[in-house]
């Protein structure tokens, strides 16, 4: 098979694709010309002598050619020559079905995605495209595969780490300052995210203001001890004004969090419930 012309090689599909593009979208008109001729012609007839039917290999011929001049096509400032229109358009009556795959995918024979993290209903983007009251009742209620919309919500805390913090702003009127994991998760995200100082000073303001019932909460002191060890440990060398203000202003949320973290152990190695002051 290493006779077969790079433009129909499946091993350098994706490296052709892209010469053929920039042919196309660069080249003069004799070039053009030339390239046309090539798909046109085709692949060679042995590449695909492992159908038997004819209609097979005839249909795996228009969708290697059908992909390459799609992908040409999607260059609205090179549009197709009068030739190449007229295959295309012959190979879609043959196959109406048939569409071009998004992106990145119609350069390649074989396109896989793998997702690391838990499985979720909803991506980044998806929380992304919600309104905030959306959004915030979605955190509020939804059970079902929580774990991956808590790690898509991370993800969108770090992008977008204002609308985390108006988030959090209403999330503090819920009940009990709302679910300790929503905070938790968000939290980290922030954590990453939160570089300029008046941010994270903001977010201290914030946390200071929660409801003394999330500070029972395990889970969401250690959130909260996490950020500000970050935040301490991204300003040090800074000028012992700008130290000084901010150890202030997070002073009473280190001792909330102490009274969380150190509470003593019952029998079973768990920390003992308690009202935090």
């Amino acid at each position: 098979m290493s006779s077969t012309p790079l433009i129909w090689h499946a091993g350098a599909r994706k490296e052709a694709s892209e010469l053929i593009e920039q042919l196309w979208r660069t080249a003069g008109d004799a070039v053009r010309d030339r390239l046309a001729e090539v798909l046109l012609a085709g692949p060679p007839e042995d590449l695909d002598g492992d159908l038997a039917e004819p209609e097979q290999r005839q249909a795996r011929r228009d969708r290697r050619l059908f992909d390459r001049l799609g992908l040409l096509a999607r260059d609205k400032a090179a549009p197709l020559s009068p030739r190449l229109q007229s295959a295309q358009n012959e190979i879609l009556q043959r196959h109406p079905e048939w569409q071009l795959r998004e992106g990145e995918q119609a350069r390649y024979m074989v396109w896989s995605e793998v997702r690391n993290g838990p499985d979720t209903a909803y991506s980044v983007d998806d929380l992304r495209a919600m309104e905030e009251p959306q959004l915030l009742e979605l955190l509020l209620r939804e059970t079902n595969r929580r774990q991956g919309l808590l790690e898509s919500w991370r993800q969108l805390a770090g992008f977008e780490p204002e609308r985390a913090i108006r988030l959090f702003r209403t999330l503090q009127n819920e009940t009990a300052g709302g679910p300790p994991d929503v905070w938790q998760t968000g939290l980290w995200g922030l954590r990453e995210a939160a570089k300029s100082q008046d941010l994270q000073d903001r977010l201290v303001e914030l946390l200071n203001g929660v409801p003394d019932a999330l500070f029972g909460e395990i889970s969401f002191s250690r959130a909260v001890d996490d950020f500000l060890e970050a935040c301490s440990t991204r300003f040090q060398g800074r000028p012992t004004q700008v130290t000084g203000a901010c150890s202030t202003v997070r002073l009473p949320l280190r001792k909330r969090i102490q009274i969380t973290l150190n509470r003593p152990k019952t029998a079973n190695g768990l920390s003992e419930r308690s009202t935090v002051q």
